[in-house]
């Protein structure tokens, strides 16, 4: 047993002594299979690859914050106090690498993000600490991280830490290259964690997994070049190359629908632009599906240039958007891709240097608006209004048991402000609510007896959709899905923009028996409910909107929020975090077929409204409203569909 006191890698010493660093790592259990050594023993580095920039020379002012916050996050490593998912640990001695229990918490743990941060700290001040401690880090977890042994060789977290090993590299190649027994260390276990991704990245069945796996792959094949180098390094091209394939139809269109895969999958394709010397840069079909990726996210943006939280996948990072058109615009020239991007960010300039900045500030100004956008080989749909409102729409069914219940549900922003919303991924295993956010409950869909549709049982499967054409400041859209066929029920569904930002949520059933239909709605955590003889309102402290029933029948209406024992509401912007939410259910007891129902959502406390006759069997509603008097119907007419107004 090797003691770890005797090593002296506390972060603090003012030298550390590989050779027993060496010592220990040698002390280690081999492999249960031996030829993963020798295959590894094949890797050699020469020298640190090249791959950020060396053309830098101040970084714009308009990135203080990001400095600031880059310096904050680095200044909490230095003192070992690691937060991630909202979940705080310090470690007053030495790390203990398995102490928090959550594979969740490891996984990030292991993963070293925080290390590519004291990387970028070290290149951007030159300041010491951070080399050293970032040393400190990585000597540790060698010598208290066995081959192939706990958490840390955990797929996930080993293709991470290995791109960000290799890019911290030749970030702080000047301390590095002033110790050779440290980054001997460092090369012999990045040829053994190299060598075991290798063997065991195509087990992988999760696209991220998957994508993280072809970057470090791709990376390390930089790292250690020769023969065995340029194998890793096609080794992940092919793995990303294979999932790009799977992502579109024969046609060249994206039918991926989760709006967190298709970051993952932009991000993955920059990455590989950049890094890998440009190669893919001159393949015109891997950048057409660039394009074609990009074009999906920024048609299902919300006003305010965030993506929906359907499916998953947590909610990016604001720079992780940003960074990505940011690159998009220099590689495609797209003066579309840098207004979404907003700015040039501390990883771009990093990549590109002062060149790709000046570049980037002469592409020329774009105003972007979130106009409709229809794509229903993606199973996404926005529908615009007036004064930034819109409506995301998700017509993809899930996959299975384990995917988000959220097909058919939407997010509606009012004036650029979220007011219905997804309620997002959470993650951590730790707390009961966790299984709540996968479920049919956390989203703005409509259960029958409590229950949502049943699972496609394949992968991507899209609603039948139907739409009509914008009819002045009008338009609508109707999906259709069996995943009620269980109990011998059809199921429709419509959503519609009347004028500048008034929508409607209509539900249509056929079917037999007596059933419970609840329509939810989840609102964002700033607006408060009340519930009203007719109605219902949701009162932020800038926006009020009201919420009026449709249908021939006038359901009951519930409004519960967080952990409520009837009915919980949650909103999750970014794993690990959660806030109290407000919930509006609409319920309607159903004896009679066929059946129709749902909400008109407008904007305001007092509306002009005047209910007006239903028609279950033609599939029809009217009111009346501001003045205007409206029939929507989910009718089908010679394979179309008809809006009246």
């Amino acid at each position: 047993m090797i003691d770890l006191g005797q090593l002296e890698l506390h972060r603090r010493g003012p030298t550390l002594r590989w050779e027993l660093a060496r010592i220990a790592f040698a002390a280690f259990p081999r492999w249960a299979e031996r030829t993963l050594e020798i295959a590894s023993a094949r890797l050699c580095a020469s020298r640190i690859p090249s791959i950020f920039s060396r053309d830098l020379h101040e970084i714009p002012p308009s990135l203080n914050d990001d400095l600031l916050d880059l310096f904050g996050r680095c200044e909490r490593t230095l003192s070992n106090q690691f937060a991630f998912l909202s979940h705080s640990e310090e470690f007053e001695e030495e790390i203990d690498w398995a102490r928090n229990q959550s594979t969740a918490w490891c996984t990030e743990m292991h993963a070293f993000d925080y290390g590519l941060d004291l990387a970028l700290n070290y290149r951007i001040s030159g300041d010491p600490r951070y080399a050293r401690h970032l040393r400190y880090l990585m000597a540790h977890w060698i010598a208290c991280n066995p081959p192939g042994q706990g958490d840390g060789w955990l797929l996930p977290p080993l293709a991470r830490r290995i791109r960000n090993w290799v890019l911290a590299a030749d970030l702080a190649r000047q301390d590095w290259e002033k110790d050779a027994a440290f980054f001997s260390i460092i090369n012999r276990s990045l040829a053994l964690q190299a060598q075991f991704l290798s063997c065991y990245a195509s087990t992988s069945q999760s696209l991220e997994t998957t994508l993280d796996s072809a970057r470090a792959l791709a990376l390390a094949g930089r790292f250690f070049g020769g023969s065995r180098g340029a194998e890793l390094s096609a080794a992940g091209s092919q793995m990303l190359a294979a999932r790009l394939d799977r992502s579109f139809d024969a046609n060249g269109r994206l039918i991926l629908s989760r709006p967190g895969a298709h970051l993952r999958l932009a991000q993955a394709m920059i990455e590989f632009i950049a890094f890998q010397r440009g190669q893919l840069a001159q393949d015109a079909d891997f950048v057409s599906r660039l394009g074609e990726i990009l074009a999906v996210m920024a048609g299902s943006l919300l006003p305010d240039g965030t993506q929906p939280l359907f499916g998953v996948s947590p909610a990016p990072l604001g720079e992780e958007l940003a960074d990505v058109f940011a690159l998009a615009a220099l590689i495609l020239n797209s003066p579309e891709w840098k207004v979404l991007a907003g700015k040039f960010g501390i990883m771009p300039y990093m990549i590109l240097g002062e060149p790709g900045w000046v570049r980037f500030q002469g592409i020329a100004d774009a105003k972007w608006m979130p106009a409709n956008c229809l794509q229903p080989h993606a199973g996404l749909y926005r529908l615009s209004g007036a004064d930034s409102s819109a409506m995301v729409i998700n017509a993809r069914q899930p996959v299975d048991l384990s995917d988000h219940q959220d097909g058919f549900s939407y997010e509606l922003a009012f004036l650029g402000q979220r007011v219905v919303v997804d309620s997002g991924v959470y993650l951590p295993e730790w707390e009961s609510q966790q299984q709540y956010f996968a479920t049919s409950g956390a989203h703005n869909v409509l259960l029958i007896d409590g229950e949502g549709p049943n699972c496609a049982g394949h992968e991507d499967i899209h609603s039948t959709a139907a739409i009509t054409e914008p009819d002045g400041e009008t338009m609508g859209l109707r999906l259709t899905h069996s995943g009620f066929s269980r109990l011998g029920i059809a199921h429709q569904r419509a959503w519609f923009r009347l004028g500048s930002c008034s929508w409607v949520v209509l539900d249509h059933l056929d079917g037999v028996g007596r059933h419970r239909a609840t329509s939810l709605m989840h609102f964002y955590p700033t607006f408060e409910l009340e519930v009203r003889e007719k109605s219902a309102l949701a009162r932020s402290r800038s926006l009020t909107v009201s919420v009026v029933p449709l249908g021939p029948t006038h359901p009951h209406i519930f409004a519960t929020r967080g952990k409520d024992p009837k009915f919980e509401g949650w909103y999750s912007p970014a794993i690990g975090t959660k806030y109290a939410a407000g919930v509006l259910r609409l319920e309607w007891e159903i004896v009679s077929w066929p059946w129709i129902g749902g909400y008109l959502i407008v904007p305001g406390s007092e509306t002009s409204f005047e209910v007006g006759e239903s028609d279950p069997t033609a599939k029809e509603v009217s009111f009346r409203l501001d003045e205007k008097d409206y029939k929507l119907s989910l009718a089908g007419v010679e394979g179309s569909w008809r809006l009246v107004v």
